[in-house]
């Protein structure tokens, strides 16, 4: 329902995607009304087979929230996830360009 009524507060041109946690019944339901995006929360265990399953069996583009470390962006951008939503930590480390420049050393090239 929130991503339903997101959707027709911002209209069609809006990026608008849903944080479903690691619901995948739920993540279908919102693809299947257009989301922009689908994403899935790293604090779980199952998430990285989630993001590979979903990598291979749907279009719509998934972002993984929460990654804080290179090896949590390596493994996930490995496993088919489109985007990576960063812990908000890396705001709080003593160089966050610095931070970001390890990130994507362990992903390699986009």
């Amino acid at each position: 329902r929130l991503y339903r009524d997101a959707r027709k507060a911002l209209g069609v041109d809006a990026i608008v995607g849903a944080l479903c946690a690691t619901q995948r019944h739920m993540a279908m339901e919102v693809a299947e009304r257009d989301a922009d995006y689908i994403g899935f929360a790293l604090d779980a265990a199952e998430t990285p087979e989630l993001i590979a399953w979903w990598a291979e069996m749907m279009n719509t583009p998934c972002v993984a929230f929460g990654a804080a470390s290179p090896d949590d962006a390596r493994a996930i951008a490995a496993g088919g996830a489109d985007f990576i939503a960063l812990s908000p930590d890396l705001w709080n480390s003593a160089n966050p360009a610095a931070y970001l420049g390890v990130i994507q050393e362990a992903i390699g090239p986009g």
